[in-house]
């Protein structure tokens, strides 16, 4: 065991900032930013990056607790995140159980890939430990988040801020990767590359194109986090946000899904896209319009000059773009895309042969978020994830009620609407192409999601001099 350069950096933060929570969360959404690092090496495995803030951050929280602290709106709090709750509690049972259980009866998918590449036969492992202390730490930090930031003083929009900045980190490596692959242009590796868990990608290239993964482990990750930034400032800019942070990080958002040349990255800018066209023509009002225009002309002409100065400073990049976009549109004849698929319908071959019980969490790696959860948290796991969904959802549409009726803090209204966008993002993301969610940043935002709706639906609060959305969701 040996801690790294990253985390001589981090873990003197964490401590000195233990008595300072706020900024404990604002350093989680930025060592998100770091997917591929580590600060500490734990024989062949390395501690994810956002681990040391969070225990430091719910350890706050339960001193606090411990010391007879009371949190405002901690009973509707604690009633959204129920379902939730009860599905954490029967993935962890499920990952002692069901693998015992089923044991050899079924073929599956492991977390980590072997020497031979293919399915093995279900059997109580290493993925489910793993994925269950990631499935424990996800739910304290949701817990402990959700808890304090419900509190009367704290400012949801700068946590807000910290995140769109947190996302110009992320576009700023990827910048760099790029200019390093074209140019040689010295990049952190050893700093930003350093988890011996991860095998990473940083060789990959479509035709003379060089795929960019920036500081995260392989391009889709990349564009699985920017799936949550660009629909955030997308939808700041749209509903009329006081500053310019999200239209720049819109800009550079996208820029950086199109060069780490991800499928997912692309699909989610054509849905965002599309998206914001839709809501242009349904809802018929012309400051709508308006910035759909403002940011959609600037935004292509801004990617057009972007791509106009990688082309010409390496013309290789220009004859290589058909090769980009040919493999783009014959993704679902690769090989990848097919083994892709073939992981996901494995999965849900899993849900009768188990009764609808599932696997056992973290015994099944699938490609993709819906056929992950019924491998392994079957039916029955599934639904309570829907229901907590459903719950969220009540939860908005109260406090939208509550903030259309009476005068409330302009800053929750906005970080509601950040959050809410960002989560949507990352969520569709995961739905496309990712087996889990075990990102803290994205439970840092729905922790906030949730605290900014009870606030507003519950506790209420008086009006700041913040212009508020221009549109009502």
């Amino acid at each position: 065991m040996h801690v790294t350069l990253f985390g001589l950096i981090l873990l003197p933060l964490c401590l000195l900032w233990f008595p300072r929570p706020e900024r404990l969360l604002v350093l989680i959404l930025v060592t998100g930013v770091f997917g591929a690092a580590t600060p500490m090496v734990i024989g062949s495995l390395g501690l994810p990056p956002t681990a040391p803030p969070a225990a430091m951050f719910v350890l706050y929280v339960i001193s606090q607790i411990g010391f007879g602290v009371q949190f405002e709106g901690a009973r509707t709090v604690m009633r959204t995140l129920e379902p939730y709750l009860l599905a954490i509690t029967y993935g962890l049972i499920s990952a002692l159980v069901m693998p015992r259980l089923f044991a050899h009866q079924l073929q599956v998918w492991p977390q980590k890939e072997g020497v031979i590449y293919g399915t093995v036969p279900l059997m109580p492992g290493p993925g489910n430990v793993t994925q269950s202390f990631y499935l424990m730490m996800t739910c304290s930090v949701l817990v402990a988040a959700a808890l304090y930031l419900a509190r009367r003083e704290i400012d949801l929009v700068r946590l807000v801020r910290a995140y769109l900045w947190c996302g110009g980190l992320a576009i700023f490596f990827a910048g760099w990767q790029l200019v390093h692959k074209l140019s040689g242009l010295w990049f952190p590796y050893a700093f930003i590359s350093n988890n011996p868990g991860f095998v990473l990608t940083n060789s990959e290239t479509f035709g003379f194109v060089p795929r960019i993964n920036g500081s995260f482990v392989e391009p889709s990750d990349l564009a699985h986090y920017l799936s949550g930034l660009v629909f955030a400032s997308g939808w700041l800019v749209l509903r009329g946000f006081p500053s310019r942070l999200p239209r720049w990080t819109l800009v550079g958002g996208a820029f950086a899904m199109l060069i780490s040349t991800s499928t997912t990255g692309i699909a989610m800018l054509v849905l965002g896209a599309g998206g914001c066209a839709l809501i242009a023509l349904l809802r018929q009002r012309t400051a709508v319009a308006r910035r759909v225009v403002g940011v959609g002309v600037p935004l292509l002409a801004a990617l057009v000059v972007a791509g106009g100065v990688v082309v010409t400073l390496k013309p290789s990049v220009g004859r290589s773009l058909d090769v980009v976009y040919s493999s783009t549109l014959a993704k679902q004849k690769s090989a990848s895309f097919s083994d892709r698929t073939q992981k996901d319908l494995d999965a849900l071959a899993t849900v009768f042969p188990t009764l609808g019980f599932g696997t056992g969490w973290g015994s099944f790696r699938s490609s993709s978020l819906v056929p992950g959860l019924l491998a392994g948290l079957g039916v029955w796991g599934t639904a309570l994830v829907a229901w907590f969904v459903l719950r969220v959802v009540k939860l908005l549409r109260r406090a939208r009620r509550a903030g259309e009726a009476a005068a409330v803090n302009a800053h929750d209204l906005w970080a509601i609407e950040a959050t809410r966008a960002a989560c949507s993002g990352a969520l569709l993301g995961a739905l496309i192409s990712a087996p889990e969610i075990v990102n803290l940043d994205f439970y840092v935002l729905l922790a906030t999601l949730i605290a900014a709706s009870v606030r507003v639906a519950v506790l209420g609060r008086t009006t700041v001099a913040v212009p508020a959305p221009i549109v009502s969701a």
